[in-house]
């Protein structure tokens, strides 16, 4: 076997240049399909992210105001609290107004949500502290900023201790900003940057206050480990829909469901965009197909002298066989390098963690081998079905 190797390398190197253009044909089938593989879980990653930062994360109970024009309150809030499926709930009143400090005007997104929020909307707290119970009961003028707005108004990240005017109704109120989070939502921002910069997070109760209301925009919550998402969602629309005594009132959005549709679709086009750069690998070994056969016809008269001296047709197979699949494997190994490399790369650029997607390395070795066996055998067939006779009196 040892020999049958050292043959095989020495019948590639003597190709060098056939050899290398091989290589690269193969490298870059593999690595494009390991770049799309890539792309589709970072975009999996991000978006799981982003709407986890926006507390997307669980499900959002509100009441459709087509229905009924009442709102959700405490009493919603408690049966919902003691729901056996439900890790954690919190109330939500959105409203978008004005912000200003440092002689600087922004509008903004302002939440009202109680101590739960960081559970909710996974709130990453870079300075200071959160919102919490007693902020809530005290109706305590204090807000939590995320970190473009305090870049935006300070040039700086921690801006914990700074006053901050935020419109309330049609007058401004002095607020104090006790903790910086990190820009959750920075993509939907993105989006809709030009109506919504910056979410500014305040006490619940601070808001009920301006707006002369106790009621919530939505209920926010989180479901425990293995319970259904579906079930939790119709339990929790049929309690709303009979404690408010209005058919069809309660609005439910399972962020976790619909999460897990888009990923579905990334992962569908991610397939689809995958079989296409198959293709590639396809016509890959297509031409490790045409080198062999090339080789072969070549080394006509080689096949010759080494059946002349007793050389089997198993050995002279065999031969071709390992070149083929040396030069396939050696293709997908480097084409899966240099595809984690650039995948790395673009992570690292994006600030995200890589990482790599195992079954598709798996399945491009597997693939690699495999190719080069199917294109393999024709040419090592062809190379063990010479006539010795006819081999040594080839010209080539």
């Amino acid at each position: 076997m040892t020999e049958l190797i050292k043959n095989a390398c020495k019948g590639l190197y003597r190709r060098k240049v056939r050899t290398v253009i091989t290589l690269i044909g193969i490298a870059i089938g593999v690595m494009s399909v390991v770049l799309i593989t890539s792309i589709g879980d970072i975009g999996k990653l991000m978006i799981d992210q982003e709407m986890d930062s926006m507390g997307m994360g669980g499900i959002a109970v509100g009441v459709d105001s087509t229905v009924t024009s009442q709102g959700l309150s405490e009493e919603q809030l408690s049966f919902i609290e003691n729901d056996p499926d439900v890790a954690v709930c919190m109330p939500l009143v959105a409203d978008y107004t004005n912000a200003s400090a440092h002689n600087t005007s922004t509008k903004c997104l302002t939440l009202g949500v109680d101590e739960n929020a960081d559970e909710i909307a996974s709130l990453e707290l870079l300075y200071g502290r959160e919102i919490t119970d007693r902020d809530v009961s005290q109706k305590n003028r204090v807000c939590v900023v995320d970190e473009s707005f305090a870049q935006m108004m300070y040039h700086r990240s921690n801006i914990v201790g700074k006053t901050i005017q935020i419109q309330m109704g049609r007058s401004f109120y002095d607020f104090t900003v006790v903790g910086v989070v990190a820009s959750g939502g920075n993509m939907m921002q993105e989006m809709i940057g030009e109506y919504v910069p910056t979410i500014l997070y305040l006490p619940i109760s601070v808001i009920q206050q301006f707006s002369n209301s106790e009621d919530y925009d939505q209920i926010l919550l989180e479901i425990k480990d293995g319970a259904d998402n579906q079930l939790v969602s119709t339990r929790v629309s049929s309690e709303v829909n009979q404690s408010l005594g209005v058919e069809n009132a309660a609005s439910v959005q399972d962020f976790v469901t619909q999460k897990a549709a888009l990923n579905r679709i990334f992962d569908l086009v991610t397939l689809i965009l995958g079989v296409i750069a198959g293709i590639s690998l396809v016509v890959a070994g297509l031409s490790i197909m045409t080198v062999m056969l090339m080789s072969v016809q070549e080394r006509t008269k080689e096949i010759g002298i080494k059946k002349a001296i007793g050389a089997t047709n198993f050995r002279i197979m065999l031969e071709f066989l390992i070149e083929s699949v040396f030069l396939s494997i050696a293709g997908g190994i480097l084409g899966i390098g240099v595809g984690m490399l650039i995948s790395g790369m673009g992570c690292a650029l994006l600030s995200l963690p890589y990482l790599p997607n195992w079954k598709t390395l798996i399945f491009c070795i597997e693939f690699s081998v495999v190719a080069g066996v199917l294109f393999g055998v024709y040419p090592a067939m062809k190379a063990a079905g010479l006539r010795p006779a006819e081999a040594l009196s080839c010209n080539r």
